[in-house]
């Protein structure tokens, strides 16, 4: 019986190896790129929680219709948030990287998806079975643009009168057709005190409040000015 020649097997063994670290680069490359968009959080699981929110039913519909792919990483950080609601190291954590990231107006927008309000803020819209989807484009587009004009987080050492006169003050600037102050579960009763105070300097606006154990949300609607009578 003759033996392998000791050349040809080293050398299939150089190639086998090769291709095989190519194959690992190329895999890990791969991951890197389709990563890209998260690595900036810097941590395995944190990351994996934000992979795994792409497969949230929620996601899958919006994100057809976010054009702007800084707004699209932005809504679905907004997802992961919101897992991370009950454990308050790691939702600071997340939420500190997104603010280093993108800025209050990106932690803004991530923020108003954690709270559910991209729902109710196009119930209205999504309830009609004619929605045109350039149309719901447009308006989420100039919802995440005009973030910082139509909500307000409020939070447990805020001032409460500088918060009033500054959402007052966008208010009667905008109009905006809904304003929304959200408070947290350390900040309720903050946010109930601007919210009065806000109510006493504005006008033609009307409060639904949505409320859990862990935060308070309050939709200021427009309504038509009310016209006097002869």
């Amino acid at each position: 019986m003759s033996s392998k020649d000791p050349l040809k097997s080293a050398v299939e063994g150089a190639v086998k190896g090769a291709l095989e670290y190519l194959d690992d680069k190329i895999t890990g490359y791969i991951t890197k790129l389709s990563n890209r968009e998260l690595a900036f959080i810097g941590e395995a699981q944190t990351i994996k929680t934000a992979k795994d929110s792409k497969n949230a039913s929620e996601y899958k519909f919006f994100k057809q219709y976010i054009d702007n792919p800084n707004y699209r990483v932005q809504f679905l950080l907004g997802l992961t948030l919101r897992k991370f609601e009950k454990d308050n190291k790691r939702l600071t954590r997340l939420r500190d990287k997104i603010l280093r990231k993108y800025g209050e107006k990106g932690l803004h927008v991530a923020q108003f998806v954690q709270n559910g309000l991209v729902n109710n803020y196009f119930g209205n819209v999504l309830e009609t079975s004619t929605i045109n989807p350039e149309d719901l484009t447009i308006e989420i587009e100039k919802l995440f643009d005009n973030i910082e004009n139509i909500v307000n987080y409020i939070e447990q050492f805020d001032n409460v009168d500088k918060k009033v006169k500054e959402i007052a003050t966008k208010i009667n600037a905008f109009s905006p057709k809904t304003y929304i102050i959200c408070s947290s579960k350390f900040a309720m009763e903050q946010g109930q005190k601007v919210l009065k105070g806000v109510q006493k300097e504005i006008q033609n606006y009307e409060v639904e409040l949505y409320k859990t154990d862990i935060k308070e949300v309050y939709f200021l609607r427009r309504t038509p000015p009310k016209t006097s009578s002869h």
